[in-house]
């Protein structure tokens, strides 16, 4: 929420209308707020139902902007006027949005760094990966490649420690188990996997985590910069381990 005008912004809010408008309205009533912005992480998640909750949305919140990437999408449905280009910042109020464009997952996925620019402010990066960089993974790669997605990571994991990551889909589990396998000699992996378990446990989210540890225990971070990622996959070229990595991942349950 933008504190001055206590206008609302949401990222990737798709899915059903009656499910998103109750949650929304309730978050609204708590903060006093009003739903003004609706972010997305890429157009090729726009489809018949979500353009119908759209328009749902516009009819009952006039003043609503929906806003996307700027780079061109597969999705004949992606028509959202309002754009966002790789680097380029929109400032609403004392919030900073940052577009960093994060191809793999999709042709046109893009990840959303949001920060709050008051003197008072701590300065904490927000980052919304969408099905880019996940808690201890990465989205599965559909219309994109393993170097695009290889390099996207490489562009978010050099953001600051603290950065905070909000992944789209709730993976965590799967993809700290997949690491555990992986790499399992390792300790964080393990308090990773019980700090998760325990927020599941307790209906909460895995989300966020920070960036300085994903460093520690997310394999496909980890592969650009450790050997023993190049001695078990039998590659020495980071693209190739980590396309490796990929594939493993897209088969393991």
């Amino acid at each position: 929420m933008e504190p001055r005008t206590r206008h609302l912004l949401a990222i990737d809010l798709f899915g059903g209308f009656d499910y998103s408008f109750q949650i929304i309205n309730e978050i609204e009533k708590q903060n006093k707020g009003e739903l003004r912005y609706v972010f997305s992480t890429k157009d090729s998640q726009l489809n018949d139902q979500t353009i119908e909750t759209q328009i749902k949305w516009k009819k009952q919140r006039p003043n609503l902007q929906f806003i996307s990437s700027g780079i061109q999408s597969v999705n004949k449905n992606a028509s959202n006027k309002n754009q966002l280009k790789d680097l380029q910042t929109l400032e609403l109020g004392d919030i900073c949005i940052c577009c960093l464009e994060s191809p793999g997952h999709t042709l046109d996925s893009v990840s959303l760094v949001i920060t709050h620019v008051t003197p008072e402010s701590t300065k904490i990066p927000f980052l919304f990966t969408g099905n880019s960089l996940e808690i201890g993974g990465c989205g599965k790669i559909i219309e994109g490649t393993a170097d695009q997605m290889f390099y996207s990571l490489q562009k978010l994991i050099n953001l600051p420690n603290e950065t905070l990551v909000f992944n789209a889909n709730e993976n965590s589990i799967e993809n700290l188990r997949f690491a555990k396998l992986i790499e399992p000699e390792n300790p964080m992996i393990d308090f990773k996997l019980k700090q998760c378990q325990k927020a599941i446990d307790s209906g909460d989210f895995t989300v966020p985590s920070k960036l300085m540890d994903e460093r520690l225990y997310n394999p496909f971070i980890k592969c650009a910069r450790d050997d023993y990622f190049s001695n078990i996959t039998g590659e020495s070229d980071p693209v190739r381990i980590f396309a490796k990595l990929r594939k493993l991942r897209d088969n393991f349950q």
